[in-house]
């Protein structure tokens, strides 16, 4: 099988959202998912496993997804829930925030979101929890990218401890 960096590479490279997800229902990956956005305001999603795919369509003009299938048919077979099990815990968070916002949601909105300590240390913003039997893992970085405006703004480290930095994609 072609290592999913690779797979990710190449999709990154078309020059349409149809491209891309192509290149990844093309290929035979077992476990992967990935959430595709471009500049006219379309985002789409996939979840790749069982060497198959399903495509993810927006919720009330809004597409999240965290470190675990959010789809029941691969759910069975999910191998990050045993590493990262809070994992539903923070979509369902996220899912709460952005209800509470719906219609009026800006990239300040999400920054806030995304350093969100409730249930610490398994906020959206994760800590190590040194009472887990699981190996240490926590946020190491937060991306928020804004397609229309070719901005994408980054917390290098966790955003709770860090400020977004924006940067802009145009030359």
């Amino acid at each position: 099988k072609v290592p999913i960096s690779l797979i990710m590479n190449k999709a990154s490279r078309q020059v349409s959202l149809e491209k891309a997800l192509a290149v990844f229902s093309a290929e035979k990956v077992n476990i992967a998912s990935f959430l595709l956005a471009n500049g006219d305001g379309t985002i789409k999603g996939i979840e790749l496993g069982l060497n198959s795919f399903e495509l993810l369509k927006p919720e009330r003009d809004t597409l999240i997804h965290a470190n675990h299938y959010v789809l029941e048919r691969y759910r069975e077979k999910d191998i990050f829930l045993k590493f990262v099990p809070d994992s539903p815990l923070r979509y369902e968070r996220l899912q709460e925030l952005l209800a509470n916002d719906y219609g009026k949601v800006t990239p300040q909105h999400v920054m806030k979101y995304f350093s969100d300590n409730k249930n610490y240390p398994k906020g959206i913003c994760a800590h190590v929890d040194p009472e887990s039997d699981l190996p240490p893992y926590a946020t190491v970085a937060s991306v928020i990218m804004i397609p229309q405006q070719k901005v994408v703004y980054i917390a290098a480290g966790k955003p709770c401890e860090n400020d977004y930095i924006r940067y802009s994609l145009i030359q």
